[in-house]
């Protein structure tokens, strides 16, 4: 049963800078880029030798292993706690014997395996390689030395294993598509991600847009978002010869009409007439709200129009949207691609930052 236990839940930037902001790297660096040796974390000589009760607590140790760090050798003490979500125990110094499980909740969709140790034990874990669809994982350890300093983690797949004097996690709401975390108390968190891996320090007033595909952790408890407005035009991205080819012709060909005043004529004709029918659109749906209490069909025909409002929505809002965050405060940030809207955000989630951020 506890090997059973154990073997199931161990198992498998884009930076806008304000002001000048500290940025160092959490992968830790190797003397080889093709091979790694381990023998030293898995020797006698690695084991702990205090306990995790008493007066004097030793907590389980964490550490990162090779570049990318898709290794994590955990030392844990007699009697000591650790909580795990994720990961595959490659090698064993001690007894699993000496080690018990227990499945636990942190929330209705996120469980975890504590794990009570009654001999010292050293492990090789292997990272989840599914994490954000990559392939190569990078673990990064946050140390909480004080009860007033709380992280918030963005999305329960970056979180690994945790341990501490008082630590504890608790569900919290940031975005609809993620199980997000706060951390209570002092203790030792192991995050992954899909890239290098780095830290951020926003002093006071700095702010800073972040890539939200990229975001791991953050001290600050709230963001604003912002709408990246892209301002490259598309002759830009052609070769110098074509674009001064097609600048004479579109030169020649839009005169006539800009004298005339047409773009600025169909353009606000246009915004009009598209307000009017997102108006038009809210009333129609709030009708069918209040029709949804006469009847069912009505109920599901209002659900029904919602969600093909939505959808349109998000079809055509395709400038990526930021997070805001104003300091002091830190951040761990993945070195990662920006992704469309509707990755990271839910439809209704997109609407109402856009209609926020309507210009």
């Amino acid at each position: 049963m506890i090997r059973r236990g154990l073997n199931r839940y161990f198992r498998g930037i884009v930076l806008n800078q304000v002001r000048n902001v500290g940025v160092h790297s959490r992968v830790l660096n190797s003397d080889s880029a093709n091979s790694h040796d381990i023998s030293e974390e898995l020797s006698n000589s690695n084991l702990p030798q205090g306990t995790g009760r008493g007066p004097f607590i030793e907590l389980p140790h964490f550490k990162p292993l090779g570049v990318p760090s898709n290794l994590l050798n955990i030392t844990l003490p007699q009697s000591s706690n650790l909580s795990i979500r994720n990961g595959s125990i490659i090698a064993v110094n001690g007894e699993l014997n000496q080690m018990t499980s227990e499945h636990k909740l942190l929330s209705a969709k996120t469980g975890y395996e504590e794990i009570t140790t009654h001999g010292a034990v050293s492990l090789i874990v292997n990272g989840v390689t599914s994490h954000r669809n990559y392939d190569i994982e990078n673990y990064s350890i946050i140390k909480i030395e004080d009860n007033k300093e709380s992280w918030t983690i963005l999305n329960d797949d970056s979180l690994i294993a945790w341990s501490g004097y008082n630590m504890k996690l608790s569900p919290t709401r940031w975005l609809d598509k993620f199980n997000s975390f706060k951390t209570e108390g002092k203790g030792i968190i192991v995050v992954n991600g899909s890239n290098q891996l780095y830290d951020i320090t926003l002093a006071e007033n700095e702010t800073l847009l972040l890539n939200p595909n990229s975001l791991i952790a953050s001290t600050m408890s709230s963001f604003e978002t912002e709408i990246l407005r892209r301002n490259t035009k598309f002759l830009e991205i052609l070769p110098i010869s074509l674009q001064k080819l097609l600048m004479g012709f579109w030169s020649g060909l839009k005169t006539p009409f800009t004298k005339m005043g047409l773009p600025q004529l169909i353009s606000t004709n246009f915004n009009k007439l598209r307000v009017s029918f997102d108006d038009k659109f809210e009333k129609l749906v709030d009708d069918w709200s209040f029709k949804s209490t006469l009847s069912t069909g009505a109920k599901y025909m209002h659900r029904f129009l919602h969600s093909i409002r939505l959808s349109l929505f998000a079809l055509f809002a395709r400038k990526p949207i930021f997070f805001k965050f104003k300091g002091p405060g830190k951040l761990l940030v993945n070195n990662d691609r920006v992704v469309a809207n509707e990755r990271i955000f839910s439809k209704q989630e997109i609407e109402d930052i856009y209609r926020t951020n309507r210009d």
